[in-house]
Order: structure tokens, then sequence, then C-alpha cells
């Protein structure tokens, strides 16, 4: 069988489950979480192999920052229509529990006036009753002229197959970008450092901003089965220290156990991390 290969982006707005879609059908967890705006800083790209077909699949910033004017949304816009602009198929995630299903119609525009094909992923459908759910597609379908809508929930697994199959349908002959073990375009540290940063985020929410950067020092495996990191924690406050560090190191202590845990269950090695707090400008 000849190789076949297709471009899919994920687009939608915060906690809409496109990380975690991402993360399921790839089977690691290559994309951080958390209910925080703009938790994904930058495009990555999951690797998924099926047979015959590679699919790349780009995950996107979520959609608030596209109306902002900040400077520092600049670099997210540009990523967000790079990875639209290189995709075949788009897949646009709605959270079903949302009385208001408002979709970015400058976006949709953008994305059919390519002629790229897209699917409208109604997630969470396990927390909303069967007839709301069919009130919703019937008002997506009227709305927004768009006749490819799933209903799936990410978490439970409900749906994804069926999705996966339709996408799978759509690959084009053409040769692979990645080899047939890769899972992502991102390498080993950058995996290491956005655990990290989601242990942070995971903890401390409300009290430190998305955009605080993991820096790593060192990585390094000894003896085949064990991982040893250094990383360095940026912050541009000297406040943030404080909060970072917790009463008595209790925070710190927190946010090393869990991403210690998450990086030797990614990587199957015991891991040994250690972490430094650094006021940086």
């Amino acid at each position: 069988m000849k190789n076949k290969i297709l471009q899919i982006s994920l687009v939608g707005n915060t906690n809409s489950g496109k990380s975690t879609f991402l993360n399921r059908v790839i089977g690691k967890n290559i994309s951080i979480t958390s209910k925080k705006i703009n938790t994904t800083l930058e495009s990555i790209t999951g690797v998924l192999n099926r047979k015959n077909n590679q699919i790349l699949i780009y995950d996107t910033p979520g959609l608030s920052f596209l109306k902002s004017k900040d400077q520092k949304n600049k670099l997210l816009k540009i990523n967000l229509w790079q990875s639209i602009e290189n995709s075949k198929l788009v897949l646009y995630f709605i959270d079903s529990k949302n009385k208001n299903l408002i979709l970015n119609n400058d976006l949709l525009k953008e994305i059919k006036s390519k002629n790229q094909k897209i699917f409208l992923i109604l997630n969470k459908i396990d927390l909303i009753k069967k007839n709301h759910l069919l009130l919703k597609m019937d008002y997506l379908y009227r709305k927004y002229n768009v006749s490819n809508i799933y209903p799936v929930s990410v978490i439970k697994n409900i749906g994804i197959q069926k999705l996966l199959d339709d996408i799978n349908k759509l690959t084009i002959e053409g040769n692979w970008i990645y080899k047939k073990h890769d899972i992502t375009d991102k390498n080993d540290l950058f995996i290491s450092n956005e655990i990290t940063r989601e242990s942070i985020l995971f903890y401390l929410n409300e009290e430190i901003p998305y955009s605080i950067v993991i820096k790593n020092k060192k990585w390094k495996i000894i003896k085949k089965s064990n991982l040893v990191i250094f990383q360095d924690i940026l912050i541009k406050k000297i406040a943030y220290k404080k909060i970072i560090l917790g009463k008595n190191g209790s925070m710190i202590k927190k946010i090393r156990e869990k991403s210690q845990k998450k990086i030797s269950e990614f990587f199957n090695k015991k891991t040994h991390l250690y972490l430094n707090i650094v006021y940086h400008k």
C-alpha cells in the first residue's frame, strides 16, 4: 500500500477539549491542558500513524486572543493562521455545555474561503441531555451552514472512533513527513518543560500567568533507566517566588512531585527532577 498523509488543525475556545483530544488519539500527553486561557503558547504537532496513513494534528491556542491588540498575542495569531493555512481539514471544537454556541465568524469565513473542509466537534456530550444535544446540533447546522457535526466526549471516548475513521478517509497519497514511531514535532526537553509548566498552572491557576517560562538546565539519561533533569522556573515578578515556594516550600514540593511523576510516566524512566526559581526581568 502506498503511504498517505493529511494535515489537520484543532481550533476552538479555551477548555473546549482540543489538547485533550490530541493527547487521547496520540496516546501520550504531548500537549498540556488547563482551564487557564491560552495555556497552549505555540502550535504543537501531533503525529498519528495508522497503517499507511500519517495524520499531522496541529494543536493551536484558544481563540480568546483573536480580538486582542496586545503585541504579546501577535505570535499566537501568526501560529494559528499558519496552522490553518497548512491544513486540509479544520476541527472546530465547541463545549456543548455552553448555553450560547457562538463561533468565530471571521475564522469560519477564512476557512471556507480557502475551500478547506471543516468539522464541528461538539464536545462533552456526556454532560448534557440527549434532547438538548439534538437541538444544539440543529442550531449549529442552521446558523453556520456546516453539515459535518460530530457529537463526542473526548474524556469518555464517545464518538472518537467514528471521527477518526472519517478523518482517515480524507488522507491523500503522499510521502510521510515524520518517521513511523514519531508522535510529535517537539523534542524531549520541550515535553519535560511543558509538563512542569502544566503542574504549576494546575496548582497556581489563578496566581501565576500562563506565560511563565520553564528553562532546561540539564537533561541526562543515566544507566538507561534513570533520568536526571534540572529546570529553572523563570519569573518576571519577584513576588511570584513566594507563591511558587509556598509555606515552608510546600508548594514547590507538590509541583516537583507531580511533574516528576508525569515525566517518569511519559518517558518510562525513573526521574529525578530538580527545580530552581530564577527572577528574570
